[in-house]
């Protein structure tokens, strides 16, 4: 009878977890949607001591610290001053001279100090 107890209150356990682990993830989503990261990285932290591995909690993580970089990008650059913002190729917008967009047949010369296309002498 001792090892049917000792099994019960493992299983139980075992879905008490599972329950409180759904719980948390399901809270963490919904703090994400509603955008309160803090709330929801603190979530995810009781989720991960529960279960270290936990694919859903690691990649809900992911995305949460990517926003904050990308806002923390979007506020250095309001910080700084620049209303420049990062094309698809890479290069912020403005650090090139054209004379057209390069698909309208325009030419384009990246500046190098001073407004100069390189090569431009002194």
């Amino acid at each position: 009878m001792d090892t049917s107890i000792g099994s019960l209150r493992a299983s139980s356990t075992s879905r008490s977890g599972e329950k409180t682990l759904s719980q948390l993830l399901d809270a963490a989503r919904a703090r994400f949607e509603e955008e309160e990261d803090p709330l929801a990285l603190q979530k995810l932290q009781e989720a991960l001591q529960i279960e270290p591995d936990n694919a859903t909690a690691l990649a809900l993580k992911s995305r949460i610290e990517n926003r904050r970089s990308e806002r923390q990008i979007d506020n250095w650059y309001r910080l700084g001053g620049s209303t420049s913002t990062i094309t698809p190729t890479g290069m912020p917008r403005g650090s090139a001279e054209c004379s057209s967009t390069p698909a309208q047949g325009g030419t384009c010369a990246a500046t190098a100090g001073g407004g100069r296309p390189p090569g431009a002498g002194i």
